[in-house]
């Protein structure tokens, strides 16, 4: 065991070190000096102390050499200082409350600039960035805390209730809801749940973490706290955990091409050791496939509901050019994830002796590269426990049945967005004030001056665009974004997987790129390149990078079923691609105007949803409706060639 865990340590570690030197070229050669952002515009400092810290963070060094003398105050748990004056906030940028309090060790051994040259200024105040990164990372991992234990909670359930057969439905209903939460936008399933249970019912904040006036005791906090903490871990666990798990289900099926009935209990398991089995596969496949990915996602659900962690952090100093505070928060990402990944490798080497081959956990096992092989257990009748729960082997047509609906949808898409647009009668960018928020009708009406005006079946925004055919642009730019990025980085990727194979040391090398796309937070990844050069091609070349680090090893060429399996998760990928066009719309980073998007005609519409309902639901619709017909051609395909 300690021979393949020091591998993944040793891995961890270097990974960690090219990518802390990533962070580093990028604060030297991006947009603004370091010590821009380091030094607020309020301080005055002298020449002395501008030296000083240059000279402390290596600033003063050409790049290879400077990495070292900055790459040991990191590890030191020093990521850098921002310099203000005394007696100012210095987390008010970043929507922080800071008591200066008495001096910490860590302020006592920073580099402390002197009083400024002009008398009355006040002395200039130095904070380590890691005194108030402490409580956005706690904040943001009680957070990723909740969502988890939101899904081993479900997961539980479902095999409690699912076991033997006696409630069969429940695991459709299972299915059901993963392939509907992998399909749903954060943002878009946020400001629903807001504006339900929030503006409608008044049952629970519309965000925040805490109330102004809580009654004291630490009971009432706790319950105070997990109250602000119910819709958005609902919406982290139900919308990105359930990716996930999808990824990590369908990745198994590519590494041994056998996806047997997995799901039903062994004549002697029983149901406690059934359902606690579950619940750690569960956990092994988050914290192993891709916890970077839910702490990127943590940057959309802190947003839409005021979250103070570490994703909201992230947004708001990338917003204002604070890029030595934004790659810090990136840094720390990157630790968690590599922390998370090896604790996942430990726990399913501790239950791989209660669990079989076609149900362990893809890449991320401790053990040396072998080809997979199904166990007596998983072949015997009944099967053998496994996660996700589902109901016995269907038949094929089933599977073949959810492809057609799958594919019959994408065609519809594809001929909406790109043949649509020709047959509109109206200009996606036109503005006509006087058929401002139209409502949507299929016949043409006259107004009071007696002009017609012509149909809009699904109304018109504020500035009395035609809604249809700005979706159908917007549907265009999304479906062109995720088939393309898709295409690209995942055909790469599985050439080069498939060439690994015939290589005696093919194993372990992409276990390199593994563990660097699993660690790294795409959407932060995405947003620096965004701050850096803009919107545009570049942004969407650096996705189809991330998705070329996901390289699956295939052994022995292409047996039955990796072909099929390749789509598969080429399908999950372009589905992955959409939802980050439209989460860095949502955050303002997509694709500027006048191009429209879906992401940025619901962050739009948004404020107009109880006037103008239409403007938001309408690409909220079809949005969902893009990413369900991904999801359902790939379990479709799954499902036929299940035996």
């Amino acid at each position: 065991m300690f021979g393949p865990i020091g591998l993944r340590l040793l891995r961890s570690i270097v990974l960690l070190a090219f990518v802390s030197f990533l962070a580093y070229w990028f604060l030297r050669s991006g947009p603004n000096e370091p010590l821009a952002t380091m030094v607020d515009s309020t301080a005055r400092v002298s020449r002395e102390d501008v030296t000083h810290l240059r000279s402390a963070y290596g600033l003063d060094l050409p790049i290879p050499m400077g990495y070292f003398p900055w790459a040991m105050r990191v590890v030191q748990g020093d990521l850098g200082q921002i310099v203000t004056t005394e007696g100012g906030n210095t987390g008010q940028r970043f929507g922080l409350q800071l008591d200066p309090g008495p001096p910490t060790p860590a302020r006592r051994a920073a580099p402390t600039p002197t009083r400024g040259a002009t008398p009355g200024d006040g002395e200039p105040r130095v904070t380590p960035i890691a005194e108030f990164l402490a409580p956005r990372a706690a904040n943001t991992l009680v957070l990723v805390f909740a969502a988890l234990l939101y899904g081993v909670v479900a997961v539980v359930a479902f095999r409690v209730l699912s076991v033997g057969g006696r409630i069969a439905s429940i695991s459709r209903v299972g299915d059901a809801l993963s392939i509907v939460g992998a399909s749903s936008v954060p943002f878009v399933l946020g400001l629903l749940l807001v504006l339900l249970f929030s503006i409608r019912l008044h049952v629970l904040p519309p965000g925040g973490i805490g109330s102004a006036e809580t009654p004291p005791g630490l009971l009432n906090q706790l319950g105070d706290r997990a109250l602000f903490l119910v819709m958005p871990a609902v919406v982290l666990a139900f919308t990105e955990l359930t990716m996930l798990v999808r990824f990590a289900h369908f990745r198994r099926a590519l590494a041994s091409s056998w996806d047997g009935p997995d799901n039903d209990l062994e004549p002697h398991v029983g149901l406690i050791r059934s359902a606690l089995l579950d619940a750690v596969r569960y956990l092994v496949d988050i914290l192993g496939s891709g916890i970077g990915k839910i702490l990127a996602a943590t940057v959309i659900v802190e947003a839409v509901f005021s979250y103070p962690g570490l994703g909201k952090l992230l947004y708001d100093a990338l917003t204002q050019n604070s890029f030595v505070v934004a790659v810090a928060i990136v840094l720390l990402l990157v630790v968690i994830a590599l922390g998370a990944g090896i604790v996942a490798a430990v726990a399913d080497w501790l239950v791989r002796p209660w669990t079989p081959a076609s149900a362990r956990a893809p890449g991320y096992d401790l053990g040396a590269p072998r080809e997979p092989q199904a166990d007596a257990a998983s072949t015997a009748p009944g099967g053998a426990t496994g996660y996700p729960a589902a109901p016995p082997a269907r038949p094929a047509t089933v599977g073949r049945v959810f492809a057609a609906i799958g594919l019959t949808f994408v065609v519809l898409l594809i001929g909406f967005a790109f043949l649509g647009p020709a047959l509109s009668p109206y200009d996606p960018d036109r503005e006509n004030l006087r058929e401002r928020f139209t409502r949507p009708s299929l016949a043409s009406t006259v107004d009071g001056a007696g002009r017609t005006i012509m149909a809009h079946p699904l109304g018109t925004d504020d500035l009395g665009r035609d809604t249809m055919t700005r979706m159908m642009h917007g549907a265009r730019v999304s479906l062109a974004i995720g088939l393309v990025v898709a295409i690209v980085g995942f055909t790469l990727s599985q050439a080069i997987g498939i060439a690994l194979a015939a290589i005696p040391w093919g194993a372990e090398a992409v276990r390199w790129p593994q563990d660097l796309q699993r660690a790294l937070p795409d959407l932060a990844i995405l947003m620096f390149v965004v701050k850096a050069v803009g919107p545009g091609l570049s942004v969407w070349l650096a996705l189809a990078g991330l998705m070329f680090l996901a390289i699956e090893r295939i052994p022995r060429g292409v047996r039955r079923g990796t072909t099929t399996a390749l789509v598969v998760l080429a399908s999950l990928h372009a589905v992955w691609a959409i939802r980050a066009e439209a989460a860095l719309s949502y955050l303002g980073l997509g694709l500027q105007l006048p191009m429209p998007s879906l992401g940025s005609m619901l962050i739009q519409a948004q404020q107009y949803y109880f006037s103008a309902p239409w403007l938001f639901l309408s690409p909220a619709l079809v949005l969902f409706i893009v990413l369900l017909s991904f999801h359902l051609v790939a379990d479709g395909l799954r499902r036929s060639t299940t035996p």
